[in-house]
């Protein structure tokens, strides 16, 4: 039986970024923690108690589906743009996560490439980070894909977007599951039983199946949301007035697999009254 905590766009070093609360600026120094971090970080300690709770006897792994930094291009409300800084306190905030017991290893995927010091340096230095601390498997990918208590996972940072009209929400996920089912029908290979992707700030799920010569082929898409809130950055791609972050867990008992979403709802606008 296998336990993955899924997590993604974590984009350390923003002020609105996933951060640990023992990080310092320096020795002595703490980070200054703003109310969206810590909601975040309180976000992921309910995913820890979770686990820990219900997952007693699970081989533990995480997935970290990229962009664990912010980087330094969009300068935005950075609480800094000193490379090793991003590094370290994106490495500390995978720490509590690498420390549950039953924990095996994690995986780490490439992502968009401002977000990484451009050839998905971010992700490749974590696991460096990480290895010299923790004897336990830990990888980089560009994608990555896996067999587990005969379930196959496939897991990407970028796939299917989730649109900005609420009634359309999932539609490109159903389009990204069936497409997927028809390119490995057509390919004569195993299509993937469960797809995660990231990149978008709301989480979508749909499950497409098509018949071929009397058996069906499915495939379940999942777009995880952000660890993270909005900059202006996002606001101008995006702009939300309300969106989700949150986790994934995903629980394999060699009889198909069980997804349960830790997510919390984010509004962006001020509400007055006068």
């Amino acid at each position: 039986m296998k336990c993955f905590i899924v997590i993604s766009d974590g984009h350390t070093g923003h002020k609105n970024g996933l951060l640990n609360p023992n990080s310092e600026l320096e020795e002595g120094v703490p980070v200054p923690m703003y109310a969206v971090p810590q909601s975040l970080w309180n976000l992921t300690v309910q995913v820890r108690d979770w686990v820990n709770t219900n997952c007693k006897k699970y081989d533990k792994w995480l997935i970290n589906l990229g962009e664990t930094t912010q980087g330094n291009k969009f300068s935005d409300d950075l609480l800094t743009a000193e490379m090793h800084l991003q590094f370290k306190w994106a490495a500390e905030a995978m720490y509590p996560f690498l420390d549950m017991k039953g924990m095996k290893g994690a995986r780490f995927l490439q992502a968009t490439s401002w977000h990484e010091y451009g050839d998905g340096s971010s992700s490749k230095l974590m696991v460096e980070l990480l290895k010299a601390k923790y004897k336990l498997d830990i990888k980089q990918a560009v994608q990555s894909r896996m067999l587990v208590d005969d379930v196959m996972f496939e897991w990407t940072h970028h796939g299917p977007g989730t649109s900005k009209r609420k009634y359309l929400e999932g539609n490109s996920a159903f389009t990204e599951a069936k497409d997927k089912i028809l390119l490995h029908l057509t390919e004569g290979d195993r299509c993937p039983d469960l797809s995660f992707s990231a990149h978008h700030h709301k989480p979508s799920k749909a499950q497409a199946s098509i018949l071929s010569n009397g058996t069906y082929t499915e495939n379940t898409q999942v777009i995880t949301p952000p660890m993270c809130g909005a900059g202006a950055y996002s606001r101008k791609v995006a702009n939300p007035s309300a969106y989700y972050v949150g986790m994934h867990v995903v629980l394999t008992d060699g009889h198909g697999f069980e997804i349960i979403p830790f997510f919390k709802r984010m509004v962006d606008y001020d509400m007055e009254v006068i």
